[in-house]
């Protein structure tokens, strides 16, 4: 997902990457956050039902980095980054 957002993608584009190279279930779950979006779903509402079918401490993380930083979206890879480690 950095990788993606470093290049230049969007966020929505960066998740449609990650559902596609990781495995499942994983995959799976980001593909299903990434369809809920381009089906009109809000993208905190999409995200929200990723973490509640995928209940994992380090996701809401993540998705907790990605609600802080969304707004200035130029700085999202460098926080993903530090909470990768």
């Amino acid at each position: 997902m950095v990788s993606a957002l470093r290049a230049g993608h969007s966020l929505i584009a960066a998740m449609g990457l990650v559902s596609r190279e990781c495995p499942d279930p994983v995959g799976t779950e980001f593909r299903i956050c990434f369809e809920e979006q381009n089906y009109g779903l809000e993208m905190k509402t999409a995200i929200d039902n990723l973490v509640t079918r995928i209940p994992l401490q380090d996701l809401r993380i993540v998705v907790t980095a990605i609600m802080i930083r969304r707004r200035p979206a130029a700085t999202l890879p460098r926080c993903l980054t530090r909470l990768h480690g």
